[in-house]
């Protein structure tokens, strides 16, 4: 595993997976190759492993509960679409005071 960024260059797959590390993580691909630089890649790639399951469980858990409950997404959904015709129907007033289109009251 090489120890600064420059030795990703030649390594695509080794960037990429240090980039997940790092987004993952919330930290600079630097501060992870200075963890995980010049050790063996699979001592990286196991705690990138553990790493994307402490981050993405809890959302395929919310995904399941989500799922299971298809009544709370739809009312999210009626909620969302009346808060979004709100805001377009002021946005089209405004656009049509502009352009000068008489609108029906």
């Amino acid at each position: 595993m090489p120890s600064e960024e420059k030795g990703l260059e030649t390594r695509p797959e080794a960037d990429n997976l240090v980039g997940i590390y790092a987004a993952l993580s919330g930290r600079a691909k630097a501060d992870v190759l200075r963890e995980f630089g010049g050790g063996q890649f699979s001592n990286f790639k196991n705690a990138l492993v553990e790493l994307c399951v402490a981050k993405l469980s809890p959302i395929a858990s919310e995904m399941k509960r989500l799922v299971a409950d298809p009544g709370h997404v739809d009312s999210i959904l009626v909620d969302g679409a009346g808060r979004a015709r709100a805001i377009a129907a002021e946005t089209m007033n405004a656009t049509k005071d502009i352009v000068g289109f008489v609108r029906s009251r």
